[in-house]
């Protein structure tokens, strides 16, 4: 009887393993340094097993390096194959510095806990206690909590999507026309020049500089604050300005918003 009661507590007492959701277990940067190595000992079309991996690289339980490339998208998978991704054929192969940047981002989005995380701070600050976000709100193990986060800083900041002070700008760095200066067409009837419109004048030629010269605004705005601000009919606009705002800025914004009320008149 003892023997039972000794069992029945003890299985009681037994607590169940916690586990996360799933994430990626290494950075992207040595996800990709790992499929260098495959790389050199697979042809790029090759499906081929875990186990083929392991004994090419004469390394036992790779399952976590070989699981967070798939979910970065450096590696394809199929049921219990797998082949070097087109992607990262690509990514060895660019045409330009621009698509390497591209790929970046494509693999920091491909994780579906990063893309959840991408969809609620896109435009907006990361909470430096994202830890406990991730506990409270995408089924993180509190022991993983911390190393998961620290983990998605770092390959945010590898794919150069987000600011020093947190701020994460996927869409933003991902197409840089999203934040063009409104179009407004430059018609001889809408502002006439004299003393009353000049002012207003001076802001439309600025506005048609600005959006020649986008690149180079983009460089001088130091620390951008950008926010997404949901429209009608499921479109976003993007505002970006920089931290510090004085009044004299805060007139000129409005004087842009009046410009492009004049181009939709």
């Amino acid at each position: 009887m003892e023997a039972v009661n000794k069992a029945t507590t003890e299985k009681v007492d037994k607590k169940p393993v916690e586990r996360s959701a799933e994430n990626p277990a290494i950075s992207i940067e040595k996800g990709i340094s790992f499929v260098d190595s495959i790389a050199k000992n697979f042809s790029p079309t090759q499906w081929v097993t875990r186990e083929d991996i392991e004994a090419v690289l004469k390394t036992k339980g790779l399952h976590r390096p070989i699981a967070a490339t798939v979910q970065y998208g450096i590696i394809s998978r199929n049921k219990n194959l797998y082949q070097i991704s087109p992607t990262y054929k690509e990514l060895i192969n660019p045409i330009s510095e621009n698509e390497v940047k591209k790929i970046k981002i494509q693999f920091f989005s491909s994780p579906k806990l990063y893309a959840e995380l991408i969809e609620k701070y896109d435009g907006h600050v990361v909470p430096s206690d994202l830890k406990v976000h991730l506990i409270r709100f995408h089924n993180i193990a509190p022991n993983a909590s911390n190393d998961v986060a620290e983990l998605f800083f770092q390959n945010a900041r590898f794919a150069g999507v987000i600011s020093d002070n947190n701020i994460l700008n996927v869409s933003v760095v991902s197409d840089p026309s999203v934040i063009t200066p409104p179009q407004v067409a430059a018609k001889s009837t809408d502002i006439p020049v004299n003393v009353e419109n000049s002012e207003a004048g001076v802001l439309r030629l600025k506005q048609l500089e600005d959006e020649k010269n986008r690149t180079k605004l983009l460089s001088e705005v130091n620390n951008p604050i950008t926010y997404k601000i949901p429209l009608s009919e499921k479109k976003n606009a993007v505002l970006t300005y920089p931290h510090e705002l004085n009044e004299k800025d805060i007139q000129i914004l409005k004087k842009y918003i009046e410009l492009l009320e004049l181009g939709l008149n």
